[in-house]
């Protein structure tokens, strides 16, 4: 086998190897989130935040006020 093939084997080998352990690293870091929502998602503080009540009566915006 060339060196240059050895050389470019070894690198791909490298990439595919970091990307496993970066696939393995979210995937099992991610119970260490609060509350257990995505750890890594731009939604995040959305998906945690205490949502409203819908009993709150929402303004009249469309009323047939001719002032």
């Amino acid at each position: 086998m060339e060196t240059n093939t050895l050389i470019q084997y070894t690198i791909v080998g490298a990439i595919i190897a970091l990307a496993i352990i970066w696939v393995l690293w979210k995937v099992l870091g991610k119970g260490n989130h609060q509350g257990g929502a995505c750890s890594g998602c731009a939604l995040s503080e959305a998906c945690t935040k205490p949502r409203k009540k819908r009993s709150q009566k929402a303004p009249d915006c469309h009323s047939d006020n001719t002032d």
